[in-house]
């Protein structure tokens, strides 16, 4: 997330991959209160210069991580840790509390779809660590279709994203947990928004398996358009998107997948791969089961995975 008057002094640009740019840091937001999201976790690459942190992910049980399949694409598990309860990742090696950890991992499952055609519709992916985290959290419920159908308008607009990374187009990486509030769209709305032009992704339609979502605004013009900034880039990839339903529970319905324009860009709504759409793979694949509800206590030593 980054402050608005510290972005680049021309406009952010750029493509990658097949009519996407893969998001890189939150821009605007604010820092997270210190372990309110303990589900949120870190992938860090290693290599002869240490770990590098680069895309974000959440825990869906002691020993499976959700993350976006264009993050680990063609990466070898021994390649991968996976940072666990941190809110500070600066320090990788200086831990805050007791459930504080870094965890290698032993197995990579990619959605089978995105290994073919890297469609934003199947960029999902799951990480098997070396073994259950030490604390049991409270990690978010997966939406299981229920609470938010195909098709339908969401029930519940605001939406929040999570995660690390640069603080402005030209900055470094931020070194707390930031989040940012942003606005669900139905399928209708999000189809609507990839028919208006945007350069480089004419034809482009969404199924159940994405959703879209930003922080909205059509009315910005001109220069205004770069500088009054909010919303994804990438290394902020992989991170969940989840709401607060009215019994206060916080349901996954989203993961981190590209934009349709630059960094921040209020006139266009970020992609996300949705989670219901991928719930009877990631039933199989992690021998999960999905529920809307949370699981079990905020963080417990010791607990069942």
């Amino acid at each position: 997330m980054a402050n608005t008057s510290a972005m680049a002094s021309t406009p952010p640009t750029g493509h990658l991959g097949p009519g996407a740019v893969r998001p890189e840091y939150i821009v605007g937001g604010y820092e997270a209160q210190r372990f309110t999201h303990p589900y949120m976790a870190r992938l860090y690459r290693n290599n002869l210069n240490g770990n590098v942190g680069f895309c974000g992910a959440s825990t869906i049980s002691r020993l499976w991580v959700l993350t976006a399949a264009h993050c680990v694409l063609n990466m070898q598990p021994a390649a991968l840790h996976v940072g666990i309860h941190r809110h500070d990742v600066v320090a990788l090696h200086t831990f805050e509390d007791d459930c504080a950890e870094n965890i290698r991992a032993v197995e990579i499952v990619v959605r089978p779809e995105y290994e073919v055609h890297t469609s934003v519709s199947a960029d999902i992916a799951l990480i098997r660590l070396e073994r259950a985290t030490t604390c049991s959290f409270d990690h978010l419920g997966l939406d299981d279709g229920t609470f938010w159908p195909p098709d339908a308008i969401p029930p519940i607009r605001t939406a929040t994203v999570i995660g690390w990374g640069a603080t402005g187009q030209d900055a470094g990486q931020a070194r707390y947990l930031k989040q940012l509030e942003t606005t669900l769209f139905n399928e209708l709305e999000c189809s609507r928004f990839l028919n208006m032009g945007f350069d480089g992704h004419d034809g482009l339609h969404v199924d159940h398996g994405e959703l879209c979502a930003g922080v909205y605004d059509p009315d910005l013009r001109g220069w205004e358009r770069y500088t009054d900034l909010d919303g994804i880039c990438s290394g902020d990839s992989g991170s969940p998107l989840f709401v607060i339903d009215k019994a206060g529970q916080r349901i996954q319905v989203g993961v981190v997948s590209s934009i349709l324009t630059f960094c921040g860009d209020k006139t266009a709504p970020a992609l996300y791969a949705r989670v219901a759409g991928h719930k009877e793979w990631i039933k199989q694949a992690a021998n999960v089961v999905l529920q809307t509800r949370q699981s079990g206590p905020m963080a417990h030593i010791g607990d069942d995975a």
